[in-house]
């Protein structure tokens, strides 16, 4: 059976970020409660972007995710799940 980190997947477009909105999207393997948030470059929560219970192997996709009011920013998006935490760099600018 493939552990959590094979099978998770997590992306967001567009990166790096020059416009007003970000897509983000993923999936997990089992149902659990997920956690995604917008850190800074020191793992300090900007915004909580999702908290809330997914479905094994759909989709879970937050579309037009507005970061309007950050300037620019260097960062992670961080997914937590009940197995892992995955982060992934983000770059917005103006």
């Amino acid at each position: 059976m493939p552990s959590i980190s094979e099978k998770l997947s997590f992306s967001n477009f567009p990166n790096p970020i020059t416009e007003r909105f970000t897509n983000i999207e993923f999936e997990s393997p089992y149902d659990q409660f997920v956690e995604l948030y917008l850190c800074d470059i020191n793992g300090n929560v900007i915004k909580t972007l999702f908290k809330g219970e997914v479905k094994a192997n759909e989709k879970t996709q937050i579309s037009n995710v507005d970061l309007d009011d950050l300037n620019s920013i260097v960062g992670h998006l961080k997914l937590i799940t009940n197995q892992k935490v995955i982060a992934r760099k983000i770059i917005k600018s103006r």
